[in-house]
Protein backbone atom coordinates (compact mmCIF):
# COMPACT_ATOMS: atom_id res chain seq x y z
CA UNK A 1 0.00 0.00 0.00
CA UNK A 2 2.84 2.37 0.80
CA UNK A 3 4.52 1.79 -2.55
CA UNK A 4 1.24 2.34 -4.38
CA UNK A 5 0.51 5.55 -2.48
CA UNK A 6 3.99 6.87 -3.13
CA UNK A 7 3.73 6.06 -6.82
CA UNK A 8 0.44 7.93 -7.12
CA UNK A 9 1.96 10.99 -5.46
CA UNK A 10 5.07 11.12 -7.66
CA UNK A 11 5.29 14.45 -9.48
CA UNK A 12 6.98 15.69 -12.56
CA UNK A 13 8.55 18.60 -10.70
CA UNK A 14 10.56 18.65 -7.50
CA UNK A 15 11.86 15.11 -7.92
CA UNK A 16 14.66 14.74 -5.42
CA UNK A 17 15.87 11.48 -6.93
CA UNK A 18 16.94 13.29 -10.13
CA UNK A 19 18.97 16.03 -8.50
CA UNK A 20 22.34 16.49 -10.28
CA UNK A 21 24.28 15.81 -7.08
CA UNK A 22 22.45 13.14 -5.17
CA UNK A 23 24.71 12.85 -2.18
CA UNK A 24 26.79 15.75 -0.91
CA UNK A 25 30.48 14.99 -0.54
CA UNK A 26 30.41 16.50 2.88
CA UNK A 27 27.94 13.90 4.06
CA UNK A 28 30.50 11.32 5.14
CA UNK A 29 32.21 11.04 1.76
CA UNK A 30 29.60 8.73 0.32
CA UNK A 31 30.15 7.65 -3.26
CA UNK A 32 28.29 9.69 -5.87
CA UNK A 33 25.63 7.63 -7.59
CA UNK A 34 22.63 7.95 -9.84
CA UNK A 35 19.19 7.91 -8.28
CA UNK A 36 18.45 4.39 -9.44
CA UNK A 37 21.71 3.12 -7.96
CA UNK A 38 20.73 4.62 -4.63
CA UNK A 39 17.39 2.85 -4.79
CA UNK A 40 19.15 -0.43 -5.54
CA UNK A 41 21.35 0.11 -2.48
CA UNK A 42 18.30 0.45 -0.26
CA UNK A 43 16.85 -2.80 -1.57
CA UNK A 44 20.21 -4.52 -1.15
CA UNK A 45 20.34 -3.37 2.44
CA UNK A 46 16.80 -4.60 3.00
CA UNK A 47 18.05 -7.98 1.82
CA UNK A 48 20.91 -7.79 4.32
CA UNK A 49 18.37 -6.98 6.99
CA UNK A 50 16.57 -10.29 6.52
CA UNK A 51 19.66 -12.36 5.68
CA UNK A 52 20.77 -14.69 8.46
CA UNK A 53 24.50 -14.51 7.70
CA UNK A 54 25.11 -10.77 8.13
CA UNK A 55 26.64 -10.11 11.57
CA UNK A 56 26.40 -6.74 13.28
CA UNK A 57 30.00 -5.81 12.48
CA UNK A 58 29.52 -6.45 8.75
CA UNK A 59 26.37 -4.35 8.61
CA UNK A 60 27.94 -1.60 10.74
CA UNK A 61 30.79 -1.28 8.26
CA UNK A 62 28.29 0.29 5.86
CA UNK A 63 27.37 3.12 8.23
CA UNK A 64 28.90 6.56 7.82
CA UNK A 65 29.51 8.75 10.85
CA UNK A 66 28.35 12.36 10.67
CA UNK A 67 29.98 15.48 12.06
CA UNK A 68 28.41 18.78 13.00
CA UNK A 69 30.54 20.50 10.34
CA UNK A 70 29.09 18.21 7.70
CA UNK A 71 25.55 18.93 8.82
CA UNK A 72 26.14 22.68 8.68
CA UNK A 73 27.80 22.53 5.26
CA UNK A 74 25.04 20.55 3.55
CA UNK A 75 21.66 22.15 4.16
CA UNK A 76 19.94 21.19 0.92
CA UNK A 77 16.79 19.21 1.72
CA UNK A 78 17.05 17.12 -1.44
CA UNK A 79 20.63 16.02 -0.72
CA UNK A 80 19.88 15.27 2.90
CA UNK A 81 16.83 13.24 1.85
CA UNK A 82 18.96 11.22 -0.52
CA UNK A 83 21.54 10.63 2.20
CA UNK A 84 18.78 9.61 4.63
CA UNK A 85 17.32 7.13 2.16
CA UNK A 86 20.69 5.43 1.79
CA UNK A 87 21.82 5.64 5.43
CA UNK A 88 18.69 4.93 7.49
CA UNK A 89 18.24 1.34 6.22
CA UNK A 90 21.89 0.66 7.14
CA UNK A 91 21.30 1.71 10.73
CA UNK A 92 17.98 -0.07 10.95
CA UNK A 93 19.68 -3.22 9.68
CA UNK A 94 22.29 -3.03 12.43
CA UNK A 95 19.62 -2.61 15.12
CA UNK A 96 17.59 -5.53 13.78
CA UNK A 97 20.67 -7.74 13.69
CA UNK A 98 21.61 -6.70 17.25
CA UNK A 99 18.26 -7.98 18.49
CA UNK A 100 18.53 -11.20 16.49
CA UNK A 101 22.03 -11.90 17.83
CA UNK A 102 20.88 -11.42 21.44
CA UNK A 103 20.41 -14.91 22.87
CA UNK A 104 16.87 -15.41 24.12
CA UNK A 105 15.39 -12.42 22.27
CA UNK A 106 13.08 -14.65 20.22
CA UNK A 107 11.15 -15.47 23.38
CA UNK A 108 10.48 -11.83 24.32
CA UNK A 109 7.41 -10.26 22.60
CA UNK A 110 8.58 -6.66 23.13
CA UNK A 111 11.91 -7.33 21.39
CA UNK A 112 10.21 -9.12 18.50
CA UNK A 113 7.73 -6.26 18.08
CA UNK A 114 10.55 -3.71 17.91
CA UNK A 115 12.48 -5.85 15.44
CA UNK A 116 9.46 -6.33 13.19
CA UNK A 117 8.61 -2.62 13.35
CA UNK A 118 12.10 -1.67 12.19
CA UNK A 119 11.88 -4.17 9.37
CA UNK A 120 8.65 -2.53 8.24
CA UNK A 121 10.26 0.90 8.45
CA UNK A 122 13.18 -0.23 6.31
CA UNK A 123 10.75 -1.74 3.79
CA UNK A 124 8.86 1.56 3.59
CA UNK A 125 12.06 3.50 2.92
CA UNK A 126 13.15 0.95 0.32
CA UNK A 127 9.77 1.07 -1.44
CA UNK A 128 10.23 4.72 -2.45
CA UNK A 129 10.26 4.66 -6.24
CA UNK A 130 13.06 6.22 -8.27
CA UNK A 131 11.19 9.33 -9.39
CA UNK A 132 9.37 9.99 -6.11
CA UNK A 133 9.10 13.59 -4.97
CA UNK A 134 10.60 15.12 -1.87
CA UNK A 135 7.08 15.30 -0.41
CA UNK A 136 6.71 11.53 -0.78
CA UNK A 137 9.92 10.92 1.09
CA UNK A 138 9.12 13.41 3.87
CA UNK A 139 5.72 11.77 4.36
CA UNK A 140 7.39 8.36 4.64
CA UNK A 141 9.98 9.68 7.12
CA UNK A 142 7.17 11.02 9.31
CA UNK A 143 5.46 7.62 9.35
CA UNK A 144 8.73 5.86 10.17
CA UNK A 145 9.52 8.39 12.90
CA UNK A 146 6.08 8.02 14.49
CA UNK A 147 6.36 4.23 14.40
CA UNK A 148 9.52 4.42 16.51
CA UNK A 149 8.10 6.50 19.36
CA UNK A 150 7.68 3.54 21.71
CA UNK A 151 11.01 1.85 20.98
CA UNK A 152 12.80 3.09 24.11
CA UNK A 153 10.27 1.88 26.73
CA UNK A 154 9.59 -1.30 24.75
CA UNK A 155 13.30 -2.13 24.54
CA UNK A 156 13.93 -1.40 28.21
CA UNK A 157 11.03 -3.61 29.24
CA UNK A 158 11.98 -6.32 26.76
CA UNK A 159 15.62 -6.49 27.84
CA UNK A 160 14.49 -6.38 31.48
CA UNK A 161 12.33 -9.46 30.84
CA UNK A 162 15.30 -11.16 29.19
CA UNK A 163 17.43 -10.25 32.22
CA UNK A 164 14.91 -11.86 34.58
CA UNK A 165 14.38 -15.00 32.54
CA UNK A 166 15.86 -18.28 33.87
CA UNK A 167 17.76 -18.79 30.61
CA UNK A 168 19.45 -15.37 30.63
CA UNK A 169 23.12 -15.76 29.69
CA UNK A 170 24.18 -12.14 30.27
CA UNK A 171 25.25 -10.00 33.19
CA UNK A 172 23.96 -6.51 33.92
CA UNK A 173 27.13 -4.84 32.63
CA UNK A 174 26.72 -6.49 29.25
CA UNK A 175 23.00 -5.69 28.97
CA UNK A 176 23.46 -2.05 30.01
CA UNK A 177 26.24 -1.72 27.44
CA UNK A 178 24.12 -3.43 24.80
CA UNK A 179 21.30 -0.95 25.42
CA UNK A 180 23.77 1.95 25.23
CA UNK A 181 24.82 0.73 21.79
CA UNK A 182 21.26 0.15 20.60
CA UNK A 183 19.91 3.48 21.84
CA UNK A 184 22.91 5.45 20.54
CA UNK A 185 22.06 4.21 17.05
CA UNK A 186 18.50 5.41 17.61
CA UNK A 187 19.71 8.94 18.41
CA UNK A 188 21.43 9.09 15.03
CA UNK A 189 18.40 7.67 13.18
CA UNK A 190 16.09 10.22 14.79
CA UNK A 191 18.50 13.09 14.16
CA UNK A 192 18.86 12.30 10.44
CA UNK A 193 15.09 11.89 10.08
CA UNK A 194 14.26 15.10 11.93
CA UNK A 195 16.94 17.05 10.05
CA UNK A 196 15.44 15.99 6.74
CA UNK A 197 11.91 17.05 7.76
CA UNK A 198 13.12 20.32 9.27
CA UNK A 199 14.98 21.32 6.08
CA UNK A 200 12.19 20.43 3.66
CA UNK A 201 9.95 23.30 2.42
CA UNK A 202 6.48 23.58 3.93
CA UNK A 203 5.02 22.77 0.52
CA UNK A 204 6.76 19.38 0.80
CA UNK A 205 5.53 18.71 4.31
CA UNK A 206 8.62 20.07 6.06
CA UNK A 207 9.32 22.87 8.52
CA UNK A 208 11.41 25.06 6.18
CA UNK A 209 14.12 25.69 8.78
CA UNK A 210 17.24 27.10 7.15
CA UNK A 211 19.64 25.07 9.30
CA UNK A 212 17.38 22.10 9.97
CA UNK A 213 17.52 20.80 13.54
CA UNK A 214 20.86 22.52 14.15
CA UNK A 215 21.28 25.89 15.86
CA UNK A 216 24.66 27.33 14.89
CA UNK A 217 24.24 30.17 17.43
CA UNK A 218 22.83 28.31 20.42
CA UNK A 219 22.74 30.37 23.61
CA UNK A 220 23.55 27.99 26.48
CA UNK A 221 22.27 30.39 29.16
CA UNK A 222 18.92 30.86 27.44
CA UNK A 223 18.52 27.11 27.02
CA UNK A 224 19.32 26.58 30.72
CA UNK A 225 16.67 29.15 31.67
CA UNK A 226 14.03 27.45 29.51
CA UNK A 227 14.87 23.99 30.82
CA UNK A 228 14.87 25.14 34.45
CA UNK A 229 11.51 26.88 34.13
CA UNK A 230 10.00 23.79 32.53
CA UNK A 231 11.42 21.47 35.21
CA UNK A 232 10.19 23.83 37.93
CA UNK A 233 6.66 23.76 36.50
CA UNK A 234 6.72 19.96 36.45
CA UNK A 235 7.93 19.89 40.03
CA UNK A 236 5.13 22.21 41.13
CA UNK A 237 2.51 20.16 39.29
CA UNK A 238 3.58 16.80 40.78
CA UNK A 239 4.91 17.72 44.23
CA UNK A 240 3.07 20.97 44.99
CA UNK A 241 6.43 22.68 45.51
CA UNK A 242 8.48 24.95 43.24
CA UNK A 243 12.13 25.05 44.36
CA UNK A 244 14.21 28.05 43.34
CA UNK A 245 17.13 28.03 40.92
CA UNK A 246 19.96 30.42 40.07
CA UNK A 247 21.90 30.70 36.82
CA UNK A 248 25.44 32.09 36.88
CA UNK A 249 27.56 32.57 33.75
CA UNK A 250 31.15 32.51 35.01
CA UNK A 251 33.36 34.94 33.15
CA UNK A 252 30.46 36.47 31.24
CA UNK A 253 28.90 35.29 28.01
CA UNK A 254 30.90 32.72 26.13
CA UNK A 255 30.81 31.80 22.45
CA UNK A 256 27.65 30.50 20.84
CA UNK A 257 27.49 26.73 20.39
CA UNK A 258 26.64 24.76 17.26
CA UNK A 259 24.44 21.87 18.32
CA UNK A 260 21.00 20.28 18.16
CA UNK A 261 19.13 22.22 20.89
CA UNK A 262 16.66 19.41 21.58
CA UNK A 263 19.55 17.14 22.59
CA UNK A 264 20.97 19.57 25.13
CA UNK A 265 17.46 20.49 26.32
CA UNK A 266 16.71 16.83 27.10
CA UNK A 267 19.90 16.50 29.17
CA UNK A 268 19.28 19.76 31.04
CA UNK A 269 15.65 18.97 31.82
CA UNK A 270 16.60 15.53 33.11
CA UNK A 271 19.30 16.68 35.54
CA UNK A 272 17.20 19.68 36.62
CA UNK A 273 14.12 17.51 37.28
CA UNK A 274 16.24 15.30 39.52
CA UNK A 275 17.76 18.27 41.37
CA UNK A 276 14.49 20.14 41.85
CA UNK A 277 12.54 17.03 42.85
CA UNK A 278 15.20 16.10 45.43
CA UNK A 279 15.12 19.65 46.77
CA UNK A 280 11.33 19.62 47.04
CA UNK A 281 11.41 16.32 48.93
CA UNK A 282 14.09 17.53 51.35
CA UNK A 283 12.75 21.02 52.07
CA UNK A 284 9.74 21.29 54.31
CA UNK A 285 8.78 24.90 53.57
CA UNK A 286 9.08 27.61 50.94
CA UNK A 287 11.62 29.34 53.20
CA UNK A 288 13.79 26.22 53.17
CA UNK A 289 13.60 26.07 49.38
CA UNK A 290 14.62 29.73 49.06
CA UNK A 291 17.67 29.02 51.22
CA UNK A 292 18.59 25.98 49.10
CA UNK A 293 18.34 26.99 45.44
CA UNK A 294 19.55 24.72 42.67
CA UNK A 295 22.60 26.45 41.18
CA UNK A 296 23.32 26.31 37.46
CA UNK A 297 26.81 27.46 36.51
CA UNK A 298 27.89 28.00 32.90
CA UNK A 299 31.59 28.32 32.15
CA UNK A 300 33.86 28.28 29.11
CA UNK A 301 37.47 27.51 28.41
CA UNK A 302 39.33 27.45 25.10
CA UNK A 303 37.82 24.17 23.96
CA UNK A 304 34.61 23.50 25.82
CA UNK A 305 31.50 24.74 27.56
CA UNK A 306 30.75 23.32 31.01
CA UNK A 307 27.31 23.43 32.61
CA UNK A 308 27.03 22.30 36.22
CA UNK A 309 23.75 21.72 38.06
CA UNK A 310 24.24 21.55 41.83
CA UNK A 311 21.62 20.93 44.49
CA UNK A 312 21.72 20.95 48.29
CA UNK A 313 19.35 18.02 48.77
CA UNK A 314 21.54 15.65 50.78
CA UNK A 315 23.15 13.64 47.99
CA UNK A 316 22.30 10.33 46.34
CA UNK A 317 21.65 7.45 48.79
CA UNK A 318 24.65 5.13 49.01
CA UNK A 319 22.65 2.07 47.99
CA UNK A 320 21.51 3.82 44.79
CA UNK A 321 24.97 4.92 43.59
CA UNK A 322 25.90 1.69 41.76
CA UNK A 323 22.68 1.89 39.73
CA UNK A 324 22.44 5.52 38.60
CA UNK A 325 23.54 4.65 35.05
CA UNK A 326 21.52 1.43 34.84
CA UNK A 327 18.44 0.93 32.68
CA UNK A 328 17.01 -1.64 35.10
CA UNK A 329 16.02 0.42 38.14
CA UNK A 330 13.30 2.66 36.70
CA UNK A 331 9.66 2.39 35.77
CA UNK A 332 10.36 1.29 32.20
CA UNK A 333 12.06 -1.83 33.58
CA UNK A 334 9.02 -2.94 35.59
CA UNK A 335 8.00 -6.12 33.79
CA UNK A 336 4.60 -6.23 35.48
CA UNK A 337 3.65 -2.72 34.29
CA UNK A 338 2.48 -1.67 37.77
CA UNK A 339 4.64 1.45 38.03
CA UNK A 340 3.41 4.05 35.53
CA UNK A 341 5.64 6.90 34.37
CA UNK A 342 4.94 10.58 35.05
CA UNK A 343 6.37 13.65 33.32
CA UNK A 344 8.41 14.37 36.44
CA UNK A 345 9.67 10.87 37.21
CA UNK A 346 9.67 9.68 33.60
CA UNK A 347 10.57 6.06 32.86
CA UNK A 348 13.54 6.11 35.24
CA UNK A 349 16.10 5.85 32.42
CA UNK A 350 16.66 9.57 31.86
CA UNK A 351 20.19 9.67 33.25
CA UNK A 352 21.70 6.91 31.08
CA UNK A 353 19.91 8.35 28.03
CA UNK A 354 21.18 11.83 28.89
CA UNK A 355 24.73 10.51 29.09
CA UNK A 356 24.31 9.00 25.62
CA UNK A 357 23.07 12.32 24.22
CA UNK A 358 26.02 14.16 25.78
CA UNK A 359 28.37 11.66 24.16
CA UNK A 360 26.54 12.02 20.85
CA UNK A 361 27.23 15.77 21.01
CA UNK A 362 30.93 15.04 21.49
CA UNK A 363 30.82 15.78 25.20
CA UNK A 364 30.14 14.06 28.50
CA UNK A 365 27.84 13.92 31.52
CA UNK A 366 29.22 13.10 34.96
CA UNK A 367 27.76 13.04 38.46
CA UNK A 368 29.41 13.69 41.82
CA UNK A 369 27.58 13.38 45.13
CA UNK A 370 28.48 14.16 48.73
CA UNK A 371 26.36 12.36 51.28
CA UNK A 372 24.55 14.83 53.51
CA UNK A 373 25.33 17.76 51.20
CA UNK A 374 24.13 17.43 47.62
CA UNK A 375 24.74 16.28 44.06
CA UNK A 376 26.46 17.98 41.14
CA UNK A 377 25.84 17.07 37.51
CA UNK A 378 28.43 18.34 35.04
CA UNK A 379 27.79 18.56 31.31
CA UNK A 380 30.77 19.24 29.06
CA UNK A 381 30.31 20.21 25.41
CA UNK A 382 32.95 20.97 22.78
CA UNK A 383 32.95 24.48 21.31
CA UNK A 384 34.60 23.43 18.05
CA UNK A 385 31.98 21.85 15.80
CA UNK A 386 34.71 19.67 14.27
CA UNK A 387 34.86 17.79 17.58
CA UNK A 388 31.19 16.91 17.41
CA UNK A 389 31.40 13.56 15.65
CA UNK A 390 29.03 10.63 15.87
CA UNK A 391 30.63 8.01 18.07
CA UNK A 392 29.37 4.55 17.30
CA UNK A 393 29.65 2.40 20.38
CA UNK A 394 31.30 -0.96 20.85
CA UNK A 395 29.06 -3.30 18.86
CA UNK A 396 28.27 -0.73 16.17
CA UNK A 397 31.69 0.59 15.24
CA UNK A 398 32.46 0.26 11.54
Amino acid sequence: RVATAVALRARAQGQFARAPTLLAKSWAGAESSAGSASMRMSRELLGCLVARDSPVKALASRMRALTMEQMLSSLCAQKVAKFAQAELPRRLAVRVRMIEELAGSHDIPELLNVRDGMRRSSAMLSSIIEDASLRDFVDTIKVVRAAGQSIVPDMIQGVSKLRCSPSNAYGDDFLNGWLDDFLMLGIGIDMISDHCVALAPESDGGLAKASGVVDAQCDAAALCEQAAQYAKCLCLAYTGKAPEFEIVASGGDGPALSLVPSHLRFVLVEVLKNALKATAERCGSSEDMQRSPVRINIGFDERSCSITVKDQAGGIPEQALPHIWSYFTGRAACVDGTSPATPLAGYGVGLPRSRLLARYMGGSLDLATLRGAGTEARIRLPIDSAEQVERFTRRCRP
